[in-house]
């Protein structure tokens, strides 16, 4: 998230050739647009390549190149590294080439039936009829070791650590010194785990979730389904709600260590530091697992005093966490954290581009719905 100023500032005190930028999370968008606009006030004519998880080829011919008319899309590092070179090479033609790809992109946008803006018709969830209990808050509390650890996932601590599960053999040398590593990192309990969740009555108008005069915008799929995840609650106009929740998860180091001290938490590369995040992030979503069994055992034991086995056994339990595809909004952190302050607030804060410190730190929502899923 470096602001514009500096980006230009540096290239043109460099001299560059190219500018290159990428975008991880969704509010990086947002910045591509401002970049463009201002190379484009300046009369600049600098190549500037756009990557990243959050873009795309269309995005970038519908939204930036008509804001500056040098902008293109690189897949990923190495088709960036192939485009720079035939920019080099060949500047006018390499632009004639993308400049009529981007056209014909832009003309099947303008043309197919892909929702455009405020476009809002959708086919709503039919949701079987089973009243889905609200479950009772958690107000912040530590969990220990034992409550969490039988849903430590070892494929999840090997994918944190860059090993693709069944890439490598668990008896490789490498991975069995790693898992000894981290089990000696578990044993000295240098951490805390912390979680807190809060739930309430909640409803939709098919935009927003609406929840105590408070809305929480939701994104709709532009194709498909055009599913929501505010399509999980009751429609506003029908006069009822259904439960929603909200919550955080954080692990810690409980010695002061880089995280703790630092606004960059990835800045340490020391192995044992590695070890030790990679732990906690696990430890996150070991976390997150244990919650989604409380939520599940308390609805279950609502529905066995009900004697209702059959609406018992269809309800589900999913958690978006804001930030990620079902939920690209990462600005939603602000209200969700605001939604658990007080005896919820487990001390996490947000930085300007709304990254989560400590780093090990999930935020998100909470539906119970017979057909829930994402």
């Amino acid at each position: 998230m470096v602001d514009r100023e500096t980006i230009l500032a540096e290239a043109v005190k460099l001299g560059a050739d190219i500018i290159a930028v990428s975008g991880l999370i969704t509010p990086s968008l947002y910045q591509m647009e401002e970049i463009c606009r201002e190379m484009n006030s300046r009369n600049m004519s600098t190549p500037l390549l756009v990557g990243g998880a959050t873009t795309s080829a269309l995005h970038t011919a519908v939204k930036l190149a008509p804001l500056y008319g040098h902008v293109f899309h690189g897949a990923d590092a190495s088709a960036a590294a192939v485009m720079a070179k035939k920019l080099m090479m060949d500047r006018d033609g390499f632009e004639a080439e993308q400049h009529a790809a981007q056209e014909k992109l832009r003309a099947l946008y303008a043309s197919s039936d892909a929702p455009k803006e405020n476009d809002v018709k959708y086919t709503p969830i039919l949701a079987k009829t089973a009243e889905v209990p609200v479950p009772e808050d958690i107000p912040a509390r530590e969990l220990s070791a034992e409550e969490v650890m039988p849903y430590f996932d070892w494929k999840m601590f090997y994918a944190i650590w860059g090993v693709k599960y069944g890439s490598a053999s668990p008896e490789a040398m490498e991975l069995m010194q790693l898992r000894q590593d981290a089990e000696e990192e578990l044993a000295l309990g240098n951490f805390i785990i912390r979680v807190s969740a809060r739930f309430m009555n909640a409803c939709t108008d098919g935009k927003d979730i609406i929840t105590e005069g408070r809305r929480l915008p939701m994104l709709r799929q532009e194709n498909g389904g055009r599913r929501s995840l505010c399509d999980f609650l009751a429609m506003q106009a029908a006069g009822k709600t259904s439960p929603f929740g909200v919550f955080t998860i954080s692990v810690k180091a409980r010695k002061n260590a880089h995280e703790e001290g630092c606004c960059c938490p990835a800045c340490s590369n020391k192995y044992e530091d590695l070890v030790a995040k990679a732990v906690r992030m696990t430890l996150a979503e070991a976390a997150s697992k244990w919650l989604d069994q409380e939520i599940l055992r308390f609805a279950q034991n609502d529905r066995e005093a009900q004697n209702d086995r059959e609406a018992r056994n269809e309800i589900k339990v999913i958690k978006p966490a804001a930030g990620y595809s079902s939920c690209p909004d990462h600005t939603l952190k602000g209200d969700i954290m605001d939604m658990l302050s007080g005896r919820y607030n487990l001390g996490i804060k947000l930085t300007e581009s709304y990254a989560m410190v400590p780093e090990a730190s999930i935020c998100g929502m909470i539906f119970l719905h017979p057909e829930a899923g994402y």
